[in-house]
């Protein structure tokens, strides 16, 4: 196990073996490469994981398995965008979504759901795709109503 540091959880253990390989496809962070998906240490029992750059301690986002929340997404993207991954089973395969929390206000997070992040947890190649419907954005909200204090 190594030792990394990460800006949201501090110091934390991963296993090398398991650094996802993104190919520099997070649009907008191309130059990066490689990511630890990482639970949440400060609530264990949160819906959220936290992907991690093994390359820049200061870039993370916050991801979700958008299945969690949005039961009927429809997560259907390019041939293209998944060739790459090399998937044999469906079983290997995640998907994530980065959510958004603009200067602490939580009950107003988005998801982008128009650009999920799916894993081959297999061989962990890893790829931003879009899906192919135009019923997705990339700021789709998790709370419809305020979420009670």
């Amino acid at each position: 196990m190594k030792k990394i540091k990460s800006r949201f959880l501090g110091e934390v253990e991963v296993d090398e073996n398991k650094v996802l390989d993104l190919g520099g496809s997070i649009i907008g962070f191309e130059n990066y490469n490689y990511f630890y998906l990482l639970d949440n240490n400060t609530d264990p029992n949160s819906l959220f994981k936290i992907l991690q750059s093994a390359e820049n301690e200061d870039l993370y986002w916050i991801v979700l398995d958008p299945f969690m929340l949005f039961a009927d997404y429809d997560l259907e993207v390019h041939d293209e965008d998944i060739i790459p991954l090399s998937i044999e089973d469906k079983k290997d395969v995640a998907a994530l979504v980065i959510i958004t929390v603009i200067n602490g206000d939580y009950q107003n997070m988005t998801a982008n759901l128009l650009a999920p992040i799916i894993i081959n947890f297999k061989n962990n190649k890893a790829k931003q795709c879009i899906v192919k419907s135009d019923k997705y954005c990339t700021k789709h909200r998790l709370f419809k109503e305020k979420v009670a204090q």
